[in-house]
C-alpha cells in the first residue's frame, strides 16, 4: 500500500501554489488563515492515531487515491 508520505514534496508544492493562488482570487482571508495554520499543526500531527474519526476517513480517502 502506497503511503500518504511517499507523495513528493515537489509535486505537493504544486498544488499549494494553486490553491493558494485560487483562494487568493476567490476566497477570503478566513481561507488564508485556515491554510497557515494547517502548515503550522502538521508537524505535531500522529496521522496513524489521530483519534478525530473526520480524520481517520480523509486519510483513509487520501490512501485510497494514491495507492
Amino acid at each position: 500500500m502506497a503511503r500518504i508520505e511517499e507523495i513528493s514534496v515537489k509535486n505537493y508544492r504544486v498544488l499549494q501554489n494553486i490553491t493558494l493562488k485560487y483562494i487568493k482570487k476567490y476566497g477570503d482571508e478566513t481561507c488564508l488563515q485556515k491554510i497557515n495554520f494547517a502548515e503550522k499543526i502538521y508537524l505535531h500531527m500522529d496521522v496513524e492515531n489521530n483519534l478525530s474519526r473526520s480524520f481517520q476517513i480523509f486519510r483513509d480517502g487520501l490512501r485510497s487515491i494514491v495507492k
